[in-house]
């Protein structure tokens, strides 16, 4: 697994069917003085987000033989991206919905 720089368990339930979020947060400094953000705040981040009991089981085990391995390529290829695409803000988002998976890039 890539280095992850910020991992974080949600606990709000009004996200629809979003279930996992990776994010890419290039170091942002500004001309007028600013240093940006903190070094914990850069890199690439993990959100996980609560499911509900009933769809709890199904969810996990989707996760981990579908999304978890698509978080990790996503992750490989974010560090190894030429500058242009590291200078900007990225994301991919996993739903499930009705047993299914899908994602969403941004």
């Amino acid at each position: 697994m890539a280095q992850i720089s910020r991992v974080w368990f949600d606990t709000d339930l009004s996200h629809d069917d979003l279930v996992l979020r990776i994010a890419w947060v290039p170091q942002l400094t500004s001309n007028y003085g600013g240093s940006g953000l903190p070094s914990s705040m850069i890199g690439l981040q993990v959100r996980v987000l609560p499911v509900s009991p009933t769809e709890r089981a199904a969810t996990r085990e989707i996760l981990r033989r579908v999304a978890l391995p698509q978080l990790d390529a996503w992750a490989a290829q974010a560090l190894c991206a030429d500058e242009t695409w590291r200078l900007m803000r990225h994301h991919r988002c996993w739903y499930v919905a009705d047993g299914q998976l899908t994602h969403q890039d941004g």
